[in-house]
């Protein structure tokens, strides 16, 4: 409800007096009104007073009272703080008909009035000395009671590795692995137990654009994981079920299965890697594959030993 006037306290000065009522039960309403004026109507029954600018000292110091004639300045600072949450920054949006800011409740389906300030502050007016924020306030609403403390949640147990229940051995007797020849001597295969044997390819002996290594374990087995020591990390791995794979230099794709297992490094560095891959499926034949840009040493490949954890 508004009215027009040209009386109190400016005569003869057309003025509007503003009357603001609410037209349904906002005590009822889950979301409370908030903001400078909303605030009226939370049914808290506080008042909140902000900051205030004092007239009666000049920006230069001295006392609007000492003047003998007009002049003198007086620069406005307050922007409502302490009746408004947090600062006039926080309240900007990023366009005319934006909703969003960080007091925002336009979409919100529950909120509660927000905290009181101290009774101490509700009859005097703050000045920018005696100005405290509601950020700062000790006190809590006695219509919103803290939250009983919960107790800390119960500590877990560390997660035990796979494979630390998996027991690792060195390939079925009768095991044939592929071979190659570097510097014109054939590689002993690593599948002997002794981590000083190892087999080995150089690219540039052999003119190949890839390293297959292939185990043949004749049967078919279920194996769990594979432990594979090598100075590398980049390879991938196929399995296969089938009689016929192919060859070392020639494999064929067709029979084989990639295992998308990510290598799980155990020895955190060092020069030879232990890795474990997760297989968890029946196979005879398995392959690494070690493509020619993953090198960076020479363009030689190695592996130094392989075990399997079988069921």
């Amino acid at each position: 409800m508004a009215e027009s006037t040209i009386g109190y306290p400016h005569p003869n000065t057309l003025r509007m007096n503003v009357q603001i009522k609410s037209l349904y039960r906002v005590c009822a309403d889950p979301v409370a009104p908030h903001g400078v004026l909303g605030q009226t109507f939370d049914c808290d029954g506080m008042p909140r007073h902000g900051r205030k600018d004092v007239y009666a000292i000049l920006d230069d110091g001295r006392s609007a009272a000492s003047r003998r004639s007009a002049g003198g300045t007086v620069t406005t600072r307050a922007q409502g703080e302490g009746a408004l949450e947090g600062s006039a920054t926080d309240y900007r949006v990023e366009s005319p008909f934006a909703t969003y800011f960080n007091f925002s409740r336009f979409d919100s389906t529950l909120a509660r009035p927000r905290r009181a300030l101290p009774k101490s502050l509700h009859s005097r007016k703050l000045t920018t000395g005696s100005l405290r924020k509601l950020t700062t306030c000790s006190c809590t609403s006695a219509s919103t009671p803290s939250p009983p403390s919960l107790p800390p949640p119960p500590s877990l147990p560390p997660v035990t590795p796979r494979y630390l229940s998996m027991s690792f051995a060195q390939p079925p007797g009768g095991t044939t692995v592929s071979a190659c020849t570097t510097h014109g001597n054939p590689v002993v295969s690593a599948i002997d137990g002794d981590a000083g044997t190892a087999w080995g390819c150089c690219f540039h002996d052999v003119g190949l654009s890839e390293a297959n290594y292939l185990l043949d374990l004749q049967s078919v087995y279920y194996v769990n994981a594979v432990r594979l020591q090598a100075p590398l990390n980049s390879f991938d791995v196929f399995v296969s079920s089938e009689d016929n794979v192919g060859t070392y230099t020639s494999p064929e794709e067709a029979s084989w299965q990639q295992v998308q297992s990510q290598p799980v490094d155990i020895t955190n560095g060092g020069t030879n890697y232990l890795y474990i891959l997760y297989i968890e499926q029946s196979v005879r034949h398995i392959r690494f594959r070690i493509p020619n840009l993953a090198m960076n040493y020479a363009s030689c490949v190695q592996i130094s030993e392989i075990e399997l954890a079988l069921s």
